[in-house]
């Protein structure tokens, strides 16, 4: 395998939601590896873009999106393949559709399954929300399956009787099953009861046309429900997100909600923000049939200022996909006439243009937080939505005075009209980069064909940071490049279990007589290793978030969890913990368990023996979590050790007899997991005597921080002369078999 990585773009200027920074950005495998400081030379890679006087922001992620929907006798008319080029065009590279039941026969979960399969041919990634129309006594075990699938919010409509609404006692019920699922619920939000009333009396009128659309669905209607949501919520404690809001009252509800305590969330589309409702007067008001109608030029102002404000926490395309065929059917009457607009293309520039009409000038910073950073972490999307290390590459070189004019029938998206045609936009993707690809620069869009991946999400309040006392969340560090200064060591910071009296001392003696580098570490209550609840407790991601936190203020490289519970709690569950610590103090992150992960794939490993100190259960729930990251436990050997701090009075002799029988098996490598083992003492013995090679955690953590922080690797002359060669060569030792692995490169 190459070390140069695929792309790098340089020298430009990297932007998220709490800061920018003049860098490199370096891509590898999908991920973004480092970034690397613009004063530094640019590394090499197989492609380097440059980005000179360009803004760098991270991929988009547009959380509210329907595509190929069914709703009465309309379906849209887009599929995945259509919508994702059009997302990845308008520089969005993750979309959120929604599995809703397409009539009564069909179920929440059989509609996200539905849509699952269709999402295979996606360009881009893909994650989904269910929906719930009725209450049934099957409910909460379909919301525990659609959980286990990854999503983990469930949309239901205050309106749209006979359709897709829910009545006040699924809306409760659901919100409590979120509660317990740590989901999040999404609500559409309009009085149904006010809306019919109003409709009707407008039928009676004769002004039922799409003329009158903005006229039966008053401004009142969606205020109402969302203050009765609220109450709801407020009720059952479950945290809310309101899709489309369209007016500053309606927003305003939130912000107070949240002065309260409350978790919840107001959504606009960009359609809210620029258009109103003059446009029903047009020559082709179908154009503009979606509910909510748009609304007063008063209110369209007064929404705008909400946003620039940070009142407003996301801004979604609402995408539907309808033709004017389809719209004009039954322009006579709203009430048989389809409902929603195009916009995952635009989402972009109409929302850049938007907060820079209403601050004057837009802070870059805050259109990465509505269209990218703010959409991913409510959403509990891990990898998303931030430019630091271990973050997926999903990048948007940004031209934030590219001026174009609106063709509607030159996008992407399917349909033969746009709602902003003709208008002149502000803020246009140059280059966009989806996981790693580059799909679309100067010469055009190069079709990565049906790559997406199926996105599963996290749990709502595990993947959140402390609450803000703010719309926005507090600023955060910016994720500095990691480079070692020449005025300071490089600082490792280590999050170790409480009673682990292995990692600290070994650390520093395979480290010897190198002054370059420092570690620093925290400690979170860690005391038995067990497949139980209690067990799983120690490893709170809120807790290991606070120690984070700790170390973050010694303005450390690189933070590790130095503990291996993630190769029995599942690498997602440690992918979303780095995301997680990253989030909050700005600091690329590891743990031991994706240490391990990188090292298998740097050093081919594909088949392992396993020695812990742990006992059998836990160490068949490590195989089994290796196996879905495709590594095949050959042989495997245990203790049957659950106090953590006994884990270190393991003698070297006690290892011996398991390790040689387990390279019998002749596997990859042979590995002992666990931080508190000394296993390192031994690695040289065994792989000497048996030819096989020896992963120690205690050491391959050190690696991988060594490698996140661009410090230089383990390498023998660093041991010096120190009193600790010995272990230093033993320690090594373990990867000398490996051609081109440790030795010489980590």
């Amino acid at each position: 395998m190459s070390d140069t990585p695929e792309l790098v773009i340089a020298h430009g200027t990297v932007v998220n939601s709490f800061g920018r920074q003049q860098a490199h950005v370096v891509v590898r495998d999908g991920r973004i590896d480092r970034l690397v400081d613009a004063a530094e030379p640019v590394p090499d890679a197989t492609r380097v873009i440059d980005a000179a006087g360009l803004l760098v922001i991270p991929g988009g992620v547009d959380g509210h999106c329907h595509v190929a929907q069914v709703t009465g006798r309309f379906r849209t008319l887009d599929d995945y393949a259509t919508t994702s080029t059009a997302a990845l065009w308008g520089g969005t590279t993750t979309i959120i559709d929604f599995g809703i039941p397409r009539d009564a026969r069909e179920t929440p979960l059989a509609a996200v399954l539905h849509k699952k399969e269709l999402a295979r041919e996606s360009r881009c990634d893909v994650a989904l929300h269910g929906s719930v129309v009725s209450w049934d006594e099957t409910v909460p075990w379909q919301l525990e399956q659609l959980a286990d699938e990854g999503v983990r919010s469930v949309k239901m409509y205050t309106t749209n009787r006979g359709t897709t609404m829910a009545d006040g006692d699924t809306i409760l019920k659901v919100m409590r099953e979120m509660v317990r699922l740590d989901g999040l619920t999404y609500i559409h939000a309009e009085h149904d009861p006010i809306i019919a009333d109003c409709t009707g009396q407008h039928a009676d009128d004769g002004r039922i046309g799409i003329e009158h659309l903005h006229r039966t669905r008053p401004e009142l209607a969606e205020e109402v429900s969302v203050k009765e949501t609220l109450a709801m919520a407020e009720y059952t404690g479950a945290p809310v997100y309101f899709v489309h809001q369209s007016t500053p009252g309606a927003v305003d509800l939130v912000s107070e909600a949240r002065a309260r305590g409350q978790e919840a969330y107001s959504e606009t589309c960009p359609h809210y923000l620029t258009l109103d409702n003059s446009v029903y007067g047009s020559v082709m008001p179908e154009w503009y049939a979606c509910c909510p109608p748009m609304r007063s030029p008063q209110t369209v102002a007064a929404l705008r200022e909400r946003l620039a404000d940070g009142a407003i926490h996301t801004v979604a395309s609402d995408h539907s996909c309808y033709d004017l065929t389809q719209k004009r059917e039954r322009t006579d009457d709203i009430r048989e006439m389809p409902h929603g607009l195009p916009g995952v293309e635009t989402r972009m520039p109409v929302t850049f243009t938007a907060l820079r009409e209403a601050a004057g000038e837009a802070r870059v910073e805050d259109f990465v937080e509505v269209f990218a950073a703010g959409p991913a972490r409510i959403n509990a999307l891990p990898g998303k939505g931030t430019i630091a290390a271990g973050f997926d590459a999903d990048l948007v070189i940004f031209d934030p005075a590219e001026e174009r004019v609106v063709d509607g029938g030159a996008l992407h998206m399917g349909t033969d009209f746009s709602p902003f045609d003709g208008r002149t936009l502000t803020g246009w993707p140059a280059v966009v980069v989806s996981a790693g690809r580059v799909v679309l620069d100067g010469d055009g869009f190069h079709d990565p064909g049906p790559v997406g991946r199926f996105v599963p999400r996290a749990g709502f309040r595990e993947h959140q940071s402390a609450a803000p006392s703010s719309p926005f969340p507090p600023p955060r560090p910016p994720v500095r490049a990691p480079m070692p200064s020449a005025h300071r060591p490089t600082r490792i910071g280590m999050i170790v279990p409480s009673s682990n009296t292995c990692l600290e001392p070994q650390s520093y003696r395979i480290l010897g007589a190198r002054d370059d580098v420092t570690i620093h570490f925290a400690r979170i209550p860690v005391t038995r290793i067990a497949l139980d609840k209690s067990s799983d407790r120690q490893f709170d991601a809120a807790v290991m978030r606070s120690a984070a936190e700790l170390l973050a203020t010694a303005d450390v490289d690189v933070i590790a969890w130095n503990g291996t519970s993630g190769s029995w709690l599942g690498a997602d569950h440690d992918r979303r913990l780095v995301g997680d610590i990253t989030d909050a103090t700005g600091t690329p992150a590891t743990t031991s368990t994706l240490a391990y992960m990188e090292a298998f794939k740097t050093f081919g490993t594909e088949r392992i023996g396993l020695f812990t100190p742990y006992t059998r259960d836990v160490n068949e729930q490590i195989m089994a979590s290796y196996e879905r990251d495709g590594i095949k436990t050959l042989d495997h050997r245990f203790l049957g050790l659950s106090s953590n701090e006994s884990f270190a009075r393991v003698a070297d002799d006690e290892m011996r007899p398991g390790s040689l029988e387990l390279a019998a098996a002749r596997p990859d490598a042979i590995i002992y997991l666990c931080t508190n083992l000394y296993g390192a003492n031994i690695t040289a013995e065994i792989e000497a005597g048996t030819g096989v090679p020896v992963l120690d955690s205690v050491a391959v953590t050190l690696w991988h921080c060594l490698k996140m922080a661009g410090a230089p690797l383990l390498d023998p002359a660093g041991a010096g002369s120190s009193p600790e060669a010995a272990l230093f060569e033993a320690t090594r030792g373990q990867i000398s078999s490996i051609p081109g692995a440790l030795m010489g490169r980590i």
